[in-house]
Order: C-alpha cells, then structure tokens, then sequence
C-alpha cells in the first residue's frame, strides 16, 4: 500500500536497527490502519448518510422507517479491512530486502518478484 511511497522513512527505521521482520510488520499495521479507517468510513456513510436519501429517492416518497441489515454492513466491513491487509501483505516482504544506503540516498532499485515466489504466497492464503 505505502511501502513504496515510505521508502526513505522504512530506511531510516531500518537504519536505526530495526529486522525484516519489523519493517514487514509496519508495512501491515499501515495497511490494517488505512483498512480499519476505510471500513469505518464506507460503514458510517453507508448505513447513517446514504442509506435513508438513497433509499427514499429510489422508491420515489418519504420513507417513514429505514432499516438497514447490520449483518449485510459487517460483512463489507470485514472484507474491507481483508482486502486492505492483502493489499499491504503483498508488498510486505520487500520492504525488509531493500538495500537501507540505497534507499537513503534515493537512488530507484527495482525488484522483480519471481512467478513461483508470488505464487507460493498466493497459495498459502488458500484455506
């Protein structure tokens, strides 16, 4: 999600000691944050914003009751916040491999992640 855009900042963490393994895990809190907020949003305007004029303007008169399925709204929700977090996990593991000097000085390193490498992380979200 940002961790191509955080480049410098994930370096200068990088640089004042933080592994792999943190760096991947910044990258997914970014992404749960940006997810989370997104999900609150949608949910909010959905249900409290749009739900009562959209619904009056397609049924052509002023509706009395509005009732909005909870269920129906959690749902977009959580998959919301899941394809957030599938969007910062894919990009994850590269913000640990970047070289910290590189990235500092703003020189463009290109990675190419290999066919059998992305497909073996696709497969593990397969239940």
């Amino acid at each position: 999600m940002g961790a191509g855009r955080q480049r410098r900042e994930l370096a200068l963490v990088a640089a004042a000691g933080a592994t792999a393994r943190q760096l991947r895990r910044i990258v997914l809190a970014a992404g749960l944050l940006l997810a989370g907020r997104a999900a609150a949003a949608g949910a909010g305007l959905g249900t409290f914003a749009l739900a009562r004029p959209a619904t009056e303007l397609i049924a052509d008169h002023p509706l009395i009751d509005v009732s909005v399925p909870v269920w129906s709204v959690v749902g977009v929700a959580a998959l919301t916040v899941t394809v957030g977090l599938l969007a910062a996990w894919l990009p994850a593991p590269t913000a640990g491999r970047r070289p910290v000097r590189a990235d500092l000085g703003g020189q463009q390193t290109r990675y190419r992640t290999t066919f059998s490498a992305w497909a073996a992380r696709t497969t593990s979200l397969a239940p």
